[in-house]
């Protein structure tokens, strides 16, 4: 079991492995397919061989002509070769090995049949004594031809009439194959693979007609089946050799695989090691380290991937370090006011006004520290998508009018105010939300616009989304300030700062509340010439839109 949770833990080796597993397969089904192919392929030449040797020996003479030929033979070679199996010729009269007969026609040993076509092999050996077609004389074909495993092992014939007989001698002949044999004197010709003399051999049973060659089948007589044979023992021998060279080069390539296989891994998989290494070192307090990324392949890829992750990891880290003490910060001055008043109230006798006074100072400072922790809510619910835009149609003039309302009132002498907003134009978002957006940046607008300056609110439908911008003419943001001002507690300067009633947690507030409703907030500015803020919300249908009423919220930072 902890073998294999061993391999499970590497993938190193689960690649070896599945190689190695993959190759072994492959060859496994070439190596059987291999030696299917060769040994049909061996059987199929076997069986071409034995096919042209039968066709040889599928005619014959008359029986009473085959008699005759046989008899005079008998009796010319009877006082030279007693006792020895004797050559039988198609026609004519005996005649040596391979020569012709008396009467001119060839003999069939090593010569040519009764119609001029060679006879294949020359081996034909009829031997006229009784029982010479017996079990002995089988084994005696067989063993004759050359000793058992020997190689290019000749084929062997045996002609028989349909009562196994010699078809010349018509002494008894076993056939090779006797199922084939019957199946053969039916007109189907057989090749079958049968056990002769413990020997594993194939024998074609062919029918055998009394005619010359070439005449049509319907006119000739069934004169018995000829079966050739060929030991298989040279296919088997072939097929073994082939068998113990696969058993030989399987296992060393599979071992050469494995081999080739760690290396190629070890080197695939080297980034990776170097990327753990890396990334071992990173700890929570140094994020500055970044992954290695060398190459263009997935490895390089992961690296960059990762080498973004801990980019942005470490602007999380840094930002919730600056938030963590820009709020302790902010909350520090507050409840440091309601301490030292306390403190001061509670130190010896005051005057009723002195009291009062003090509990002014404090209740003040309670509400700045409201005001604070509240919008830290706020925030926070935006970051757990806990803000959602309520589909009800609301009026951009209304909510810009209760926002001026709320807003105009932080300072003593306002700038001008001008407004170019479709009264029928209505957007998806909460009344609630919807004023404390436009409150927040008129409220901004309003601090940092001289009296003498003008604040212009417009807002526009295209399509299936509304644009509503508030622009300024008042004192800019530089350009390097831009791209985080709407991080929480950032403060361009100390003009942006908490003396003239900021936190520096407006703008974020203003950014969640425009993307909990499904738009974007963006910020144009140019430093001396004004700033321009663009709201961009999904417009909705004009309907009766929910009545928005001016009423001053618990607290709205900029």
């Amino acid at each position: 079991m902890r073998f294999f949770r061993w391999i499970g833990g590497s993938i190193r080796i689960q690649i070896i492995l599945w190689n190695v597993c993959v190759l072994a397969l492959i060859l496994a089904l070439l190596g059987v397919t291999l030696r299917y192919t060769l040994h049909a392929s061996l059987v199929a030449g076997i069986d071409r061989e034995l096919t042209n040797r039968a066709r040889g020996r599928s005619h014959v003479p008359p029986a009473d002509r085959r008699a005759m030929d046989y008899a005079n033979r008998m009796q010319a070679r009877g006082p030279r070769d007693e006792g020895a199996p004797q050559q039988q010729e198609f026609g004519g009269q005996p005649g040596p090995d391979g020569q012709p007969g008396s009467d001119g026609r060839p003999a069939i040993a090593g010569g040519q049949d009764f119609d001029g076509r060679p006879a294949i092999g020359g081996r034909q050996v009829l031997d006229g004594r009784p029982g010479a077609g017996g079990p002995q004389g089988m084994r005696g074909q067989l063993g004759g031809l050359g000793p058992r495993g020997e190689r290019g092992t000749p084929p062997m014939e045996r002609s028989m009439d349909p009562q196994q007989r010699d078809l010349f001698s018509r002494s008894p002949l076993a056939p090779y194959d006797p199922e084939g044999f019957r199946l053969a004197l039916q007109g189907q010709n057989q090749f079958r693979t049968v056990t002769v003399d413990g020997q594993e051999t194939r024998v074609c049973s062919m029918v055998i007609r009394e005619g010359p060659p070439g005449s049509p089948p319907e006119g000739e007589a069934l004169a018995g089946v000829v079966q050739t044979a060929q030991p298989l023992t040279d296919v088997n021998q072939e097929v073994a050799d082939l068998t113990r060279t696969l058993m030989t080069l399987i296992p060393l390539g599979l071992i050469i695989t494995a081999l080739g296989g760690a290396f190629l891994a070890n080197r695939a998989l080297h980034p990776v090691q170097q990327i753990t290494r890396a990334a071992e070192r990173i700890g929570a307090q140094d994020l500055s380290r970044r992954l290695p990324v060398t190459g263009r392949d997935e490895f390089s890829r992961l690296a960059g991937t990762f080498n973004a992750m801990l980019e942005r990891i470490e602007r999380a880290f840094a930002q919730q370090r600056r938030f963590t003490g820009d709020a302790s910060h902010e909350l520090r001055t507050p409840l440091a006011v309601i301490k030292l008043n306390t403190s001061l109230a509670l130190r010896g006798q005051r005057t009723a006004a002195e009291y009062r006074e003090a509990l002014e100072t404090v209740d003040r400072a309670a509400d700045q520290t409201t005001g604070i922790v509240q919008d830290l809510l706020l925030l926070a619910r935006a970051d757990a998508g806990q803000i959602r835009a309520d589909q009800a149609p609301t009026s951009v003039a209304d909510a810009a009018r209760s926002a001026w309302d709320l807003a105009h009132g932080a300072v003593d002498h306002p700038p001008a105010l001008h407004t170019d907003i479709p009264p029928d134009l209505c957007v998806r978002a909460r009344p609630d939300d919807l004023t404390r957006l436009l409150r927040n940046l008129l409220d901004n607008a309003v601090r940092h616009t001289p009296p003498d300056g003008s604040i212009t609110v417009k807002a526009l439908a295209s399509g299936h989304q509304a644009t509503i911008s508030i622009t300024d003419t008042g004192e800019g943001i530089a350009q390097e300030h831009l791209p985080h001002i709407f991080e929480r507690f950032y403060r361009v300067d100390a003009a942006r700062g908490s003396a003239r009633g900021g936190t520096g947690l407006g703008l974020a507030i203003c950014e969640a509340i425009a993307h909990s409703c499904g738009g974007s907030l963006a910020i144009s500015s140019k430093l001396g010439a004004g700033t321009t803020l663009t709201i961009t919300l999904p417009a909705a249908p004009a309907a009766i839109p929910t009545k928005i009423y001016a009423r001053t919220p618990p607290r709205i930072s900029s």
